[in-house]
């Protein structure tokens, strides 16, 4: 009894540690960029990866843009975190990341960490990722691939709408795909035209398809002024008091900007392509920023990431609607909630609805359940038979019915009650 209890417990959350009160800063013997080599576990379809990092301020005053991005074998740099530090404050952040665990699993990579300082003893960074088994609802990620390798100069020197496009390659088994794009407008002279502070709009399409518009914008500077201490203040009522909420006491980190404000970090948008991408093959993604300033520029990246096919039926969640889906619904029968494993329609019950979606999809089975999980039709017919059953009772169905259903053998006594 105890070692069966033990072995259905589950498995425990763990931390992966990347960076440890490491130093960020522009002097001898430090580096704007630091890396280390990490070699990550094995991960399952429903774990849940979170990436947390600290920004612990030091000696630099000044907001500043920051990655924390993974290096692919291949060279190219997937996001795994974007911020702009605080004027000089300490902050907390995390990312939900779980849609790039097929590119970190198993896998040996190296984890690089940038902040745009140029200030010496400037930040110091604390970075891990938790693992969290089983916590997502639905399977998570099978495939993920960069789309837009990190890119912190985009627009740089240009104007006008400047555009680019990236070659990417799509399976064909997938049901779900999903585009993940981050976004922020910097300046190098600040001008009243600069994109740091004016709104630009974005369009992302593949194959000529528009699949995505928007206009990175933040106004919720004023609410981070906790942890901008060294920002510039303007005492608009002069009252000697800079603390005054704004709009009567400006502080620079309180203005609205392109994609992010000092103190936070820049959230992607997450957009779904499966339609656009149906068939899979070789795509051309194409991103455009209208009206870019030539004093301006953007740090952008992107990647894309899939998972199989929704699997109507598959209670259990491995990857096959079988006989033993079948066991789920039936010992799940009447419960209420939201995310129950049998609720097949998502209608917060269990009830024989689910079980008509189970047997309508009965034998299907994901690419790779599919070669262990052949519908077995004895199988199906005593699930039924048995379903019947409980159909039988419900609906007071003829006694030679009801005794059919409590039978271990399949009877033409249930074809009556289906």
């Amino acid at each position: 009894m105890l070692l069966a209890l033990l072995s259905s417990a589950p498995a425990a959350a763990q931390t992966i540690g990347v960076f440890s009160n490491d130093r960020i800063g522009f002097a001898d013997g430090q580096s704007r960029e630091i890396q280390r080599t990490i070699t990550f576990p094995e991960f399952e379809p429903n774990d849940r990866l979170t990436f947390n990092w600290d920004l612990l301020g030091d000696q630099d005053p000044w907001d500043r843009a920051g990655s924390i991005h993974v290096i692919l074998p291949r060279g190219e740099q997937v996001q795994l975190g974007k911020f702009i530090t605080g004027f000089n404050g300490t902050t907390s952040h995390s990312q939900d990341i779980s849609d790039l665990a097929p590119l970190l699993s198993g896998q040996t990579l190296a984890i690089e960490a940038h902040i745009d300082t140029w200030v010496a003893d400037a930040w110091r960074l604390n970075a891990s990722v938790e693992v969290e088994p089983e916590a997502l609802s639905d399977p998570g990620a099978t495939w993920a691939a960069a789309a837009i390798p990190r890119d912190g100069g985009l627009g740089w020197h240009e104007s006008g709408d400047v555009s680019r496009g990236y070659q990417i390659r799509v399976p064909q088994n997938l049901g779900r795909v999903k585009l993940t794009y981050f976004a922020s407008g910097h300046h190098h002279t600040q001008t009243g035209a600069s994109d740091e502070f004016n709104q630009r709009r974005h369009r992302l399409s593949i194959d000529g398809q528009e699949v995505w518009t928007g206009v990175p914008w933040r106004t919720d500077g004023p609410d981070f002024r906790s942890v901008n201490p060294t920002s510039g203040r303007w005492d608009g009522n002069g009252d000697g008091d800079t603390n005054d909420p704004y709009p009567i006491d400006q502080w620079s980190s309180d203005f609205p900007r392109s994609g992010w404000v000092p103190g936070d970090e820049v959230a992607p948008y997450e957009i779904d392509v499966t339609d656009y991408v149906a068939g899979g093959g070789r795509k051309t993604l194409t991103l455009t920023i209208e009206d870019v300033d030539i004093n301006s520029f953007w740090r952008v990246s992107a990647y894309l990431s899939g998972a199989p096919p929704v699997l109507v039926g598959d209670f259990n969640d491995d990857g096959a609607v079988d006989a033993a889906d079948y066991t789920v619904w039936r010992d799940s029968l009447g419960q209420r909630g939201d995310g129950l494993p049998a609720d097949a329609n998502s209608s917060g019950r269990v009830d024989y609805a689910d079980l008509d979606l189970w047997r309508e999809n009965y034998g299907q089975a994901s690419a790779g359940a599919a070669a262990a999980s052949a519908p077995e039709p004895a199988a199906l017919a005593c699930c039924t038979a048995a379903a019947a059953g409980l159909l039988c009772r419900r609906q007071r169905c003829a006694s030679v019915c009801r005794r059919a259903s409590r039978s271990t053998q399949c009877s033409s006594a249930a074809a009556p009650c289906r």
